[in-house]
């Protein structure tokens, strides 16, 4: 497979990446996780507008659902690990000239990810912190916690209630389907940790354990075509190896694996219609990896190299006039990037 690159705006230290569709086409969230300006790109216009103030250490943008511009963040967080001042943002749309009012809704020190998990009752924000203090970047003694919050306008401290703690490393966080719902999955140290609605219980969330491995950042997709969904992760935290696993009984089972460095930026679906695993390596070469099946159904991978020395940190696929692209924070050109299939993989 070969892909067409396109360059789409020059920022220091790049690193998180999401993406808000509107009518008028799709939109780039884009962040530095040094101090300094958020960014939105309109795909169609080929614009890039500044977002509110300079916090930066922008680690998680995500659109609010059912606002035409408004997103939540996790900022304050700079490498390595310095966020003793980290924490969840409302940043609201106030039309005028492209200004924004930014407002921290949550305290919370080395805050990491956030999510929105649709229920079947509310919407519910999760912000997450990777510790709940750190004396250095290196220490790891005291897990991070997760808090959760219905979402209105007027968000404030007081609305979150702690959800789970005891996580060590938090760094992934993703919203998929689990025991016919919505969950949010949570990775860390003590593995995945599925949390979903639950109505009518005596805790408003109910909390499960999927996978027991350490995981730094994980995806579920169909890559075979049986309907079920197979696991991928990086492992462990910021990890050397990519797996995927197949759910036989109760139990994941290792189908494929290949070698990471520093593995971060992971993204798994559908790209024009091919099962495909893309994900970045921060250290050595610093390659940004495509991965397709060997064959159609197959669950054994051919990788290829997307593009070298880029040390991807968020990917994010969006379709636009029928095709795929793929969008990549790639810090070490201090660029983010957009990449196109010119040529497909053989079956």
């Amino acid at each position: 497979m070969t892909f067409q690159k396109q360059s789409i705006l020059q920022i220091e230290k790049s690193y998180s990446m999401n993406i808000a569709h509107h009518e008028d086409g799709p939109e780039l969230l884009i962040g530095s996780e040094i101090k300094g300006h958020n960014y939105r790109f309109n795909w169609k216009t080929k614009d890039a507008t500044t977002i509110g103030e300079e916090i930066g250490g922008t680690m998680t943008m995500l659109p609010l659902p059912h606002r035409s511009a408004d997103y939540v963040s996790v900022m304050g967080m700079y490498p390595p690990f310095l966020g003793e001042t980290a924490g969840a943002y409302f940043n609201k749309f106030l039309g005028n000239h492209a200004e924004w009012e930014t407002r921290q809704v949550l305290s919370l020190p080395f805050a990491h990810r956030l999510e929105i998990l649709q229920g079947q009752e509310h919407d519910y924000l999760f912000v997450a912190s990777v510790a709940e203090h750190k004396e250095n970047p290196e220490d790891w003694s005291q897990p991070g916690k997760v808090f959760a919050t219905v979402i209105h306008e007027d968000l404030n401290p007081a609305d979150f209630e702690l959800v789970a703690g005891g996580i060590t490393r938090n760094h992934g966080m993703i919203v998929h389907r689990f025991k016919d719902g919505p969950a949010l999955l949570v990775s860390g140290k003590e593995g995945i940790l599925a949390i979903r609605e639950n109505p009518g219980g005596s805790t408003r969330f109910a909390k499960d354990t999927l996978f027991k491995n350490e995981v730094s950042e994980m995806f579920l997709h169909d890559l075979d075509g049986d309907g079920e969904d197979e696991l991928v992760t990086i492992e462990p935290f910021h990890g050397n190896k990519l797996g995927v696993y197949k759910n036989i009984g109760e139990n994941w089972c290792l189908e494929f694996s290949d070698e990471l460095i520093f593995g971060h930026g992971l993204w798994v679906g559908d790209f024009n219609e091919t099962p495909t695993i893309f994900v970045g390596n921060r250290a050595d070469h610093c390659d940004l990896y495509a991965y397709q099946p060997s064959a159609k159904g197959s669950l054994e991978f051919t990788r290829n190299i997307l593009e070298p020395k880029t040390g991807t940190t968020q990917t994010i696929v969006f379709e636009y006039q029928n095709q795929s692209i793929l969008a990549a924070s790639n810090p070490l050109n201090s660029e983010v990037a957009c990449y196109t299939q010119t040529e497909a993989a053989h079956d």
